[in-house]
Formats: C-alpha cells, sequence, structure tokens
C-alpha cells in the first residue's frame, strides 16, 4: 500500500454551526486574484465560469442571480479556501490510486485527470437567495476547469424552481427530471459533488457503486464521513435499521480515504464547513478488504 496515503481525521475539532447569511450582504472588495498562482491547477476563465449578464438575458431575475453567483467566484478565487484547497487537489493529483504492488490495472479509476462526470447533489435553492448556496455553486464552476477531461456536468435537488434550471442551463449544468435519491451508477470516473447532504444520500451513491470494479470510479467531496461516523457511534442501537451501513463501513475499514478541506476560515462558515474529499482507490477496494454490503441498491443513472 502506497505509504502516502492517510485516512485523515479532525482530531479536537467541534463542528461548527451553519450561519445564516442574507442575500443583501452581498460584497466584493476583493481585487482579482493572481491567476497565475502555482497551485492553479487549470487557467481560470472568469468568461467561461461566468456568461455575461448584459442585455442577452431577457429575464431579470435570472441576471441577477447570475450576478451574485459572479461576485461570489471573484470572493472564492480571492480567498485562503481557494489557495488551500488548490493544494490538496494538486497532490491528489501527484498520488497513484493504484495498486502498485501488483500488475493489476484497473481502468477506469477516478483521477482528477481521468474524470469526464460532475454529479452535483443537495446543492439547494440559488433562487432561494441564500449566499452559501452561491458560493457553493460557485466552487462547481470552479471544478469544471479542474477536470481536464470532463465531458458533463448535471445537477439535482428535488427544491429547485425552474429559475433555478434556468441558471444551471446558463452554466451548462444539466438537470435530470428523475429523482432518484442519489443512487448514481459511475459508467466512468466521475466526481461527486455533495455540499451538507444527509448522510443516506451519501449511503445511497456507495450502494449504487458497490463492488470492487465499481467503487474506485468515483470520489465524493462532500462532509467528513469521520464525522458520521462519530456522530452515528453515540446514536441508540434502536436505530440500526436507519444507519448508513455503507457509509459507516468504508470509513471504519479504511477503504476510503478521506482528505479534509481546510476552509480556512471562509466568509460564510456554511458553505464549506466540515468538507472532506473522500477517495476509494483500487488497492483498498479489492475483493479481499471489500466491506460486506447490507444491501443491494438499484443501478441507476442520472
Amino acid at each position: 500500500m502506497p505509504a502516502e496515503w492517510q485516512v485523515a481525521t479532525r482530531k479536537g475539532r467541534s463542528r461548527k454551526a451553519p450561519e445564516t447569511v442574507q442575500p443583501q450582504l452581498y460584497s466584493s472588495q476583493t481585487a482579482d486574484p493572481d491567476l497565475g498562482s502555482p497551485w492553479v491547477a487549470c487557467p481560470l476563465n472568469q468568461d467561461a465560469l461566468c456568461p455575461s449578464t448584459a442585455s442577452s438575458h431577457t429575464h431579470p431575475q435570472l441576471a441577477g442571480l447570475m450576478q451574485k453567483v459572479e461576485i461570489c467566484l471573484k470572493d472564492l478565487q480571492a480567498s485562503s479556501f481557494l489557495n488551500s484547497f488548490q493544494r490538496l487537489w494538486k497532490y491528489v493529483g501527484t498520488q497513484s490510486l493504484s495498486d502498485q504492488t501488483s500488475d493489476r490495472q484497473c481502468e477506469g479509476s477516478f483521477t482528477t485527470a481521468s474524470a469526464t462526470e460532475l454529479v452535483i447533489y443537495g446543492l439547494g435553492s440559488p433562487a432561494g437567495g441564500y449566499r452559501a448556496v452561491h458560493c457553493q455553486l460557485a466552487f462547481a464552476l470552479f471544478m469544471q476547469t479542474q477536470l481536464p477531461c470532463l465531458k458533463q456536468t448535471c445537477a439535482f435537488d428535488p427544491v429547485f424552481t425552474v429559475l433555478d434550471e434556468s441558471l444551471l442551463n446558463e452554466y451548462q449544468i444539466k438537470v435530470p427530471e428523475q429523482d432518484i435519491s442519489g443512487s448514481y451508477l459511475a459508467f466512468a470516473p466521475t466526481l461527486f459533488y455533495m455540499p451538507h447532504c444527509d448522510c443516506h444520500l451519501y449511503n445511497n451513491l456507495l450502494k449504487a457503486n458497490w463492488g470492487p470494479n465499481q467503487l474506485h470510479k468515483i470520489a465524493i467531496l462532500g462532509n467528513s464521513f469521520h464525522s458520521y461516523v462519530q456522530r452515528w457511534a453515540q446514536r441508540s442501537k434502536k436505530d440500526n435499521a436507519d444507519r448508513p451501513h455503507e457509509l459507516l463501513a468504508v470509513s471504519a475499514s479504511g477503504t476510503a480515504v478521506e482528505l479534509p478541506v481546510n476552509e480556512a476560515d471562509f466568509a460564510v462558515t456554511s458553505a464549506f464547513n466540515d468538507l472532506s474529499l473522500h477517495l476509494f482507490p483500487e488497492w483498498k477496494v479489492s475483493e479481499h478488504d471489500m466491506p460486506q454490503s447490507t444491501a443491494s441498491a438499484p443501478q441507476i443513472i442520472c
């Protein structure tokens, strides 16, 4: 097993309570960041990320939402949080997720260079006015620039409105019609961005991709699995039927490599707190080491 990978934990760290930031607090006092930073995995193109909100958009609410996302994107680019994340992303890109001790090659494993799909769950409604949601969407747009082989981005949340879907379409993000409760079967290397989702949504995703020939295809950028393990350890045994068994199993067994993302005191605390990148390297999901699943999940695509 490569020595570089370790399952990370947050020792002694208490989870911050979410903060509600009203939309009238929007302001961007920061100058455009230095896009020549050595930690930028791909050049950031502001025009590519945020199309102009000029007169081509006849819907004033849509134009207003796009302006708020642009403000959040500028604040994000100038933040210590993004600088910290870029360091982590670059580190992941230099690591091997294959088994270096055997001749077995696993096709389709997730890497930062191989991912062809970005799937966003649990974003919330951008039209709802919360700045945290706009910051999370801005981060998703940034992530599109960090996946050089990206072919498709899709997003789903049952709270999406018609205005939300119009906004996402402006950023080339597809919105599927069917609610599959996270049971997305990845046919190609896929990054799942799931900010502050319920633990059962993560669990459904894991079940849909369960097995040594499948789980290595995905990576999950979302709430810390380690935090869920700690919380469920304090739950009563009578809650066992509702327990997210697969999530707890991959975390406890070490099948999931968890890399915490330092939110670096980002201005909107509720946007990126408790965020971790979860990887499932091929050498950790072998036939011998794969934890037992509690049930078979429907294999559904978005």
